[in-house]
């Protein structure tokens, strides 16, 4: 990224918004007549900042937001695998993985999402309301890593996304437990999970940036789709 992001806990007031116009309806000036709409409503707090979403085939949406001030803030990459089912792998020595357990599992999942995702652009910190909200999405499953000894050593969330289709929402390993093949074979566990309920074409956003985890994906199959740039102005 060329331009700095705050640093946890200093991130500022946010209005996120996107702007679609219909093709044959552009270049009237719709567009603009909407983001001066955003632009026009009351500012939470001082200081507040627009925030977009546009995909990397949006040429023109990138255009028209540069034009107008917005720069990129972060670049994430949406992969997506399409079939076949990949093959089983156990989980290394000295860990297993099995099925969460509701509330039992909360504040142990709570502590890898904030441990694993504390440097992620997006990334708030969990209450005890994510969990529950996030076990809420159709399909969704909850796979949890952890020792022998049974300490709390990853997860994976995955979900169902339309017919034929699944999601990859998180991957997480603790730390000082990585590079041990722990994250492979959450990831195969999910996906196989997937794959049982007629998921084969799978999808998941990485950051752009996250040079371990974009290899260890392209390695199970996935390829780049699209890009996503976050734009910002003050």
């Amino acid at each position: 990224m060329s331009c700095p992001v705050p640093p946890s806990g200093s991130r500022p007031a946010l209005r996120h918004f996107r702007t679609i116009v219909h093709p044959e309806r552009r270049r009237q000036g719709l567009g603009s007549a909407l983001l001066a709409r955003v632009e026009g409503l009351p500012a939470e707090a001082e200081g507040t900042i627009l925030q977009t979403l546009v995909p990397g085939t949006w040429t023109e949406a990138a255009r028209f937001y540069a034009n107008r001030g917005f720069r990129e803030v972060h670049r994430g990459l949406d992969l997506e695998r399409v079939g076949p089912v990949p093959e089983e792998i156990a989980a290394p020595d000295g860990f297993r993985i099995r099925p969460e357990v509701p509330g039992e599992d909360d504040a142990d999942l709570r502590r890898l999402c904030d441990e694993g995702f504390r440097d992620d652009f997006f990334h708030e910190p969990a209450d005890e309301r994510v969990f529950p909200a996030l076990r809420e999405i159709p399909g969704a499953e909850i796979l949890l890593a952890e020792t022998d000894a049974g300490d709390a050593a990853g997860y994976t969330l995955t979900h169902d996304a339309g017919e034929g289709r699944g999601h990859v929402l998180a991957l997480v390993v603790s730390e000082p437990l990585r590079r041990r093949g722990l994250a492979r074979a959450l990831l195969r566990t999910g996906l196989r999970g997937l794959h049982a309920r007629g998921r084969t074409t799978i999808g998941l956003f990485v950051d752009a940036t996250n040079d371990p985890a974009n290899a260890l994906y392209r390695e199970e199959g996935f390829a780049v789709r699209d890009t996503s740039h976050t734009l910002w102005r003050r």
